[in-house]
């Protein structure tokens, strides 16, 4: 069995999978809101629980989760929580010898190559352009952003932090935008997080 998760400010995704000729066929899902753990660790925990009927006596042998934030030697500091998300403490935690953190927009990135027709809805029917840099954008509790660059053989995933640069403003409805959310938060992102609801209306 394999455990993938979709790790983010809002929500965590986390699912089994079994796998069988490289093809991954899902066993059991759930869905955690994140602030209600203090640790990342007690959802795993939590899912291992819930998962323990389906999963039998078979073994998870490795895991894989995407993060809502910059993965610097195997550690994230979340982007939108208070968790710092280590691989070594996932090991000691699933008793799984392979665990892998990936920033979630890579890990996104990673996946569109193997994505059925089904899952694909055009907005703006244009001329495909082989080799062409590929943008991945989303919006969630903040801005997800990586990009896809073509290196010859097949495409290489960086991941970005860029929805997080500071909201810069051009025209005067803008300025007022910014104006209202710096009265109430020290720093106004492209992102702008969780404060998406808080946004005044115009009608």
């Amino acid at each position: 069995m394999i455990l993938a998760g979709d790790v983010g400010g809002t929500k965590c995704n986390l699912a089994l999978f079994s796998e069988k000729r490289g093809t991954l066929t899902p066993v059991f899902k759930q869905r955690f809101a994140s602030k209600e753990f203090a640790q990342f660790e007690r959802i795993v925990k939590e899912f291992s629980r819930q998962a323990a009927e389906p999963l039998g006596k078979e073994r998870i042998v490795a895991a894989g989760f995407g993060i809502a934030g910059p993965v610097i030697n195997g550690t994230v500091r979340a982007t939108n929580l208070p968790w710092i998300v280590d691989t070594n403490s996932l090991i000691k935690e699933l008793n799984v010898p392979h665990v892998v953190l990936l920033n979630d927009l890579g890990a996104t990135g990673h996946s569109i190559e193997h994505l059925p027709p089904e899952d694909f809805c055009v907005l703006n029917p244009g001329k495909p352009e082989p080799g062409g840099t590929r943008a991945l954008l989303a919006a969630g509790t903040g801005l997800g952003q990586s990009f896809l660059v073509w290196d010859g053989g097949r495409y290489r995933v960086v991941p970005s932090e860029g929805g997080h640069s500071d909201f810069a403003p051009h025209t005067e409805q803008q300025i007022e935008l910014l104006r209202f959310m710096r009265r109430r938060y020290p720093q106004v992102s492209l992102g702008t997080h969780s404060l998406r609801p808080r946004l005044p209306h115009h009608s």
